[in-house]
């Protein structure tokens, strides 16, 4: 048996365990690294990654080899035996590096929070960059092989692998976006990373239907992009959204807008608090808005612990308007998932 190293949300770790033992290889947990960090045994850890690239899941944000294991010893010694050890124990997979020298890389270090380290995550990686600088470019944001360490309390867990693998170019599927003065919600990030996640790009002109929208941070991104938006909620927008020329307000209730609009929208997005079923529901109401073969993103808020069953009836309620591009619960997810959509061009079911 090999080892592999995944990463969920930590209130969501059982759902996503029983998530990844479901697949076709077997799979046991070694241990919880850390919270929502799992070390598991299978015996074909590259088959599995690709399995789960091929149909990727909805719990599991990230995945990283565990090639090497060696030990820490709790000292800044640690980080040249780790330099060694990458230079001298991986030399196939770093063969494999050089010879996709146009390809870049990245080196991506963990440290788990139960471990008091004597040293940084970005002084492990100084020296393993330095490393892999012969052989091709770094690209932090899209690379195509990750290096990835991870330091747990006394062992360290090496592996190099293409990205694609890894199920997310962050690590451990973490996506930092940085605070703007014009941002009205931490709302927003998810909503960006949902773009990042599934290479979207969002249309730079037409209309769009934010449901749900206040303080208005979707609002804001959407309008942000080029289309005009009208936003809809009872509550009051973020005077910041409410200026913005694109933005039209729709004081009142998502059921009532869909009942008398006759607009057709481009894009639809709706992260609104409410049972995911009763959301999903109203997400296929609001597909008669929805131009065929428009986008479509929402977020699914679920309960625990009953939130795979939860998410299972609703993309079922869903599946009557749309097609499911993709579904994850996002590292700016809380307990809820991102689903992305297309209307489906022949009409609701």
């Amino acid at each position: 048996m090999s080892h592999l190293i995944a990463t969920c949300s930590p209130e969501a770790a059982s759902t996503a365990l029983t998530e990844l033992q479901q697949r076709s290889l077997p799979i046991t947990l070694a241990t919880w690294l850390d919270t929502g960090v799992a070390l598991l045994s299978t015996p074909d850890p590259q088959a599995l990654a690709d399995e789960l690239t091929a149909h990727p899941p909805v719990f599991v944000r990230h995945l990283a080899p565990a090639d090497l294991v060696m030990p820490l010893s709790g000292h800044v010694d640690d980080i040249a035996a780790l330099t060694v050890a990458v230079r001298d124990a991986l030399p196939d997979l770093m063969s494999e590096l050089m010879t996709s020298s146009a390809k870049p890389y990245a080196v991506q270090v963990r440290l788990s929070r139960q471990a008091a380290h004597p040293y940084t995550r970005y002084a492990v990686a100084e020296p393993l960059r330095t490393l892999l600088a012969s052989y091709g470019p770094e690209d932090v944001r899209h690379p195509q092989h990750i290096l990835s360490v991870y330091c747990a309390t006394a062992q360290a867990y090496i592996g190099l692998w293409p990205a694609a693998r890894c199920l997310s170019d962050w690590a451990g599927g973490e996506y930092h976006f940085a605070r703007t003065a014009e941002q009205v919600s931490r709302a927003e990030f998810k909503l960006l990373e949902s773009l990042e996640v599934w290479k979207l790009a969002l249309p730079g002109q037409g209309d769009a239907l934010d449901l749900g929208a206040a303080p208005g941070g979707w609002t804001r991104i959407l309008a942000q992009a080029g289309l005009s938006v009208v936003a809809v909620d009872p509550a009051d927008l973020d005077g910041r959204v409410l200026r913005l020329p694109l933005v039209q307000h729709w004081r009142g209730y998502a059921e009532a807008y869909i009942a008398s609009s006759t607009t057709m929208f481009d894009v639809l997005v709706n992260d609104m608090r409410m049972d995911a079923r009763h959301s999903a529901r109203l997400m296929v109401q609001a597909a008669t808005r929805l131009r065929p073969g428009g986008l479509a993103i929402m977020t699914l808020k679920l309960p625990q612990p009953r939130g795979a069953a939860v998410y299972r009836q609703a993309q079922q309620v869903l599946a009557q308007a749309y097609t499911v591009i993709g579904a994850r619960q996002l590292f700016h997810n809380r307990s809820e998932v991102t689903v992305v959509l297309r209307r489906e061009t022949g009409g609701i079911r």
